[in-house]
């Protein structure tokens, strides 16, 4: 088993640095797609804004746990609660992005976009921290039923 296989936990600071752009690249490629489907389907309007959200939400993030497990951390096992954990996360990520940026709003156009940036930049740290090192972490032993 090599050190860096993504088995034994061991990683090197190159492959960190490729992960960290590989979530960048899911990320942005995840949100503008979100974006810009969220945007066709109010215009054309085939749902209202809200339940167009929901729903794409609802689809994005199976889509994107699978991109981050295979093409960000490139996870083989995972604990069979890493989805769970990853939905979950992004909940409470979009929850605070939404909740600070309809929130805190000063009505000036700089502030209100520097504090979006720093709530999106935030969370998604946070998001990159803990999927590496709690939700895409290979699982331990190889115990039947216990991975994904």
């Amino acid at each position: 088993m090599k050190p860096d296989s993504g088995e034994s936990g061991a990683r090197r600071p190159a492959r960190a640095g490729g992960e960290l752009l590989r979530f960048v690249i899911v990320g942005v490629t995840s949100a503008v797609a979100y974006s810009l489907l969220a945007a066709a389907v109010v215009r054309l309007g085939l749902a209202p804004a809200y339940l167009s959200g929901l729903v794409l939400f609802g689809l994005f993030v199976p889509a994107t746990f699978l991109a981050h497990k295979h093409f960000t951390f490139r996870s083989t096992r995972l604990l069979r609660s890493a989805f769970a954990g990853y939905a979950l996360l992004q909940i409470l990520c979009y929850s605070l992005v939404s909740s600070v940026s309809t929130r805190l709003l000063t009505g000036t156009y700089r502030l209100d976009a520097a504090l979006y940036f720093a709530t999106v930049g935030t969370a998604a740290a946070a998001s990159f921290l803990i999927g590496k090192l709690f939700i895409f972490r290979p699982a331990p032993g190889r115990r039947d039923g216990d991975t994904l």
